[in-house]
């Protein structure tokens, strides 16, 4: 047995993760049934909850042998959340996994702790969900369309780039080292920074066979809004960011043959017909794109 000490680590906002819990639990006790030597934990760090329905079903989780739930009083962010967790936990290597997540392999936990010598592994993501009750959600439209990016052959291509954060295992040691930064405070790309913080510090990422199921979409509304703060941090990092941001990637190259104004004008005459669409019943992925570019340009040029 490779890793004989493991602190399962999820953080929580306004998600259910009381059955997340149970069966990482389940996965735990039989492999503690069978490995004399395993031990564990598995902490749920809620960062300050609105919905008390969610926070009341996830206080069960304090039932469950050798589980925690730890309510937060103040929304502290997605990095500092993680963080928090790091320095909660008590044993050498570190699960990190999304609390509105879901367990897709019934080997899960197996596959990682019989992983040999690497300093972070990656699980991987599938895509759950019904594709006819869902065909009018942008994110599960979106996701399904990335899905082929997710299987391990292409994942192991280029391992830093394609590091995630809702499903990964690293050493306690490198994450007390390097933490996840806490300046960023608003949605995204906490995961793309130490991704790349991890690969200037020569730690190997190895991506395995593990993976975490997705099947939560929210409405097109919260997603839009998700996708527009996580551009306006993209811009905010993008020093850090341009050779990890397809996006970034993307402008790179249209600039040499198509003025960004033009794009930006596009976005001025067109943006909120596009929106329209990518909030309503049949948004299109093609749109999605457009309306990003075009916001991210004009973003930038009034910052």
């Amino acid at each position: 047995m490779a890793k004989e000490e493991l602190s399962i680590l999820l953080p929580s906002y306004n998600c259910i993760s009381y059955t997340l819990v149970k069966t990482l639990a389940e996965q735990a006790e039989k492999l503690k049934a069978k490995y004399s030597q395993f031990v564990y934990e598995i902490i749920v760090a809620d960062d300050c909850s609105t919905n008390m329905s969610v926070i009341q079903h996830n206080r069960q989780i304090n039932s469950i042998k050798y589980c925690r739930y730890i309510e937060n009083e103040c929304n502290v962010g997605r990095s500092a959340i993680r963080n928090f967790l790091v320095n909660k936990a008590r044993y050498k290597y570190l699960l990190f996994i999304d609390g509105d997540l879901t367990i897709a392999d019934n080997n899960f936990l197996l596959k990682y702790i019989n992983a040999q010598g690497v300093d972070v592994i990656v699980g991987g993501i599938r895509i759950l969900g019904d594709r006819r009750s869902l065909h009018g959600n942008l994110r599960y439209k979106y996701e399904k369309s990335e899905e082929c990016k997710h299987v391990l052959e292409c994942r192991s291509q280029d391992p830093y780039k394609d590091f995630h954060t809702g499903n990964f295992l690293v050493a306690r040691s490198i994450m007390l080292t390097h933490p996840f930064d806490e300046d960023i405070t608003q949605y995204g790309y906490e995961d793309v920074l130490l991704g790349r913080e991890l690969k200037d510090n020569g730690y190997n990422i190895e991506h395995i066979d593990a993976p975490i199921g997705f099947d939560q979409f929210e409405e097109n509304k919260s997603f839009m809004l998700k996708t527009e703060e996580g551009l306006r941090t993209l811009y905010h990092y993008r020093d850090k960011l341009v050779d990890y941001s397809h996006l970034l990637i993307l402008i790179s190259r249209i600039k040499k043959y198509i003025p960004l104004g033009v794009i930006r004008l596009w976005h001025h005459l067109f943006g909120r017909l596009e929106h329209s669409n990518l909030i309503g019943n049949h948004p299109s992925l093609l749109l999605f794109r457009l309306y990003k570019l075009g916001y991210y340009l004009t973003y930038s040029a009034t910052h």
